[in-house]
């Protein structure tokens, strides 16, 4: 049930992975963890721009950087911008990019109406499934004063896609 990470052109690919050792290395670390559990970290890790574009925020000791990314349907997650942050706001010029770049994946690999559009749902419901969302994140074990109970458990690796393995001794 794991993720895939694509990337948008192979210059995308090697510009990310070009990034400073400590940035890189962050990027791999959250990477790896957008594979495992979804494109939605939450914050700071994560951050949406609306429109089905996110960015994957990166920081260390070299600087800032971020990586624009989408979501769309299915266990894909494609990124399509990176770049070093310089200034406190995002720059203009560096979102425009992402935002070309996911019009011109919508119009490439146009999705599939869903099931229900073909037997009349409402056209505003086809266009919401049709957006390039990441799921919401799976809820979480509250951390409160005791453990959470197995049951609680059994629903929070369900609701990541995992098995659960106990062993009582």
């Amino acid at each position: 049930m794991d993720f895939v990470i694509s990337y948008y052109s192979g210059a995308v690919q090697e510009a990310i992975l070009g990034l400073p050792d400590g940035l890189a290395a962050r990027y791999v670390v959250l990477t790896r963890r957008m594979v495992a559990v979804g494109p939605n970290l939450g914050a700071p890790h994560t951050k949406a721009f609306g429109d089905g574009l996110f960015e994957l925020r990166l920081k260390a000791a070299e600087g800032i950087a971020r990586v624009f990314y989408c979501a769309p349907v299915g266990k894909r997650i494609v990124m399509l911008h990176g770049f070093i942050k310089k200034s406190e706001r995002t720059p203009r010029r560096e979102l425009q990019i992402a935002r070309q770049r996911i019009k011109e994946m919508k119009r490439a690999h146009p999705t599939p109406p869903p099931a229900d559009a073909a037997r009349g749902a409402s056209p505003a419901k086809s266009r919401k499934e049709w957006a390039l969302r990441p799921p919401p994140p799976p809820p979480r074990p509250s951390p409160g004063k005791h453990s959470p109970s197995v049951a609680t458990i059994r629903k929070y690796v369900k609701a990541c896609g995992r098995t659960l393995v106990m062993e009582v001794r």
